[in-house]
């Protein structure tokens, strides 16, 4: 189980003013710590600190081409919002360089973000913070509320 969903269990718990089995009476938490424990845990979790060659993600370092640190910096600023396969291709290789009809940037696309994907997923195995939108045809960082 993830420590979001275990929070967020938690924090239903609190609400609905059940005592947690599990805890001992002196460390019984309400809901306002629970609350602050995950705000905590949330920033930790978004802390991502871009250097020459690669990124320290939850106090490890990955280490990144110059390409994929460039994709990843514009999904990271953009969190939340889409960025199209054209985009990151553009980014790739130079502004307003547009793909082939033949799809050869979409490829790219998907393979640059497979490798950000496998580069995190080596040191954090439950790594899913790049969504796939198949039907905007590009990527977002999700970003957690």
């Amino acid at each position: 189980m993830t420590k979001r969903v275990e929070l967020l269990e938690k924090l239903a718990l609190g609400l609905c003013g059940v005592v947690y089995p599990y805890m001992p009476p002196d460390g019984q938490r309400n809901v306002m710590d629970i609350m602050k424990r995950y705000q905590q845990e949330t920033e930790e979790a978004l802390e991502l600190r871009f250097v020459d060659t690669h990124v320290e993600w939850r106090g490890r370092t990955i280490p990144m081409t110059p390409a994929l640190l460039k994709v990843l910096r514009v999904l990271w600023d953009r969190r939340g919002q889409l960025v199209t396969t054209e985009e990151i291709y553009s980014v790739m290789y130079r502004p307003g360089w547009k793909a082939g009809g033949d799809g050869s940037g979409s490829e790219a696309a998907r393979t640059v973000i497979k490798r950000i994907r496998e580069a995190f997923k080596a040191i954090d195995p439950e790594f899913d913070a790049i969504l796939t939108r198949p039907g905007y045809h590009g990527y977002t960082w999700r970003v957690i509320e």
